[in-house]
């Protein structure tokens, strides 16, 4: 830790290092991260239909999550240095991939990858180009980006996912029913274990974690 439990102490206040450790590990978890693998901590997340869909046919996701859901998900974008896309999201949908929160101080930069150019449609997102997970993470890392949050499509979250590179998921799931669609993101329950639930109205959040963390 860095010199706040010394001055405690020189100040006459009894310091028990690590009472609040499991507490604390949260929020240290993605600048442990980023000391110990010099990569970005990544969160997934995704909204999910009740019968298994993030999007219809035509790649288009409305309405499957309420606004208290949305607004959870602008609250994690505030968390994050930067909101990661693939470039077919980035055509079919024009993100603007801000937090519309009162008070946030720093916008998170938008970023899309893939071998598609973006730059008639959205100009305000930096394209990295390349498929590879490994090798998006690594520009993100040399841009100062130490978390990431990745929104859109089902094949960029698979391919991050299989690439063993994703710290957290965060599942919403709703109450429409598709019939039919693109498929959520497959992941397997004995990798990944459930840190938190929480419900927003209608809507039950899941949090992942992989089951193999430290902790």
């Amino acid at each position: 830790g860095g010199g706040g439990g010394q001055k405690l102490l020189a100040a006459g206040v009894e310091v028990e290092p690590g009472v609040c450790k499991e507490l604390a590990l949260p929020s240290l978890a993605p600048w442990l991260h980023v000391q110990e693998k010099h990569l970005p901590y990544v969160r997934l997340k995704f909204a999910v239909t009740k019968d298994g869909f993030i999007a219809r046919e035509d790649g288009s996701s409305k309405w499957i999550s309420n606004e208290e859901s949305r607004r959870a998900v602008h609250v994690l974008r505030a968390q994050s240095d930067a909101v990661l896309i693939g470039t077919k999201t980035a055509i079919v949908d024009t993100p603007s991939l801000d937090a519309r929160l009162d008070g946030v101080l720093k916008q998170p930069l938008a970023f899309a990858m893939g071998l598609t150019d973006i730059s008639q449609t959205s100009s305000h997102i930096k394209m990295i180009q390349t498929r590879d997970p490994h090798e998006a993470l690594n520009v993100l890392m040399q841009a100062g980006v130490h978390s990431v949050l990745l929104e859109g499509g089902t094949a960029l979250a698979q391919s991050f996912l299989d690439a063993g590179v994703v710290n957290e998921i965060w599942q919403f799931e709703g109450d429409a029913v598709f019939g039919s669609g693109i498929p959520a993101p497959e992941f397997s329950s004995s990798e990944w274990k459930v840190q938190k639930q929480q419900r927003f109205g209608n809507d039950a959040l899941t949090v992942y974690a992989p089951s193999n963390a430290s902790g």
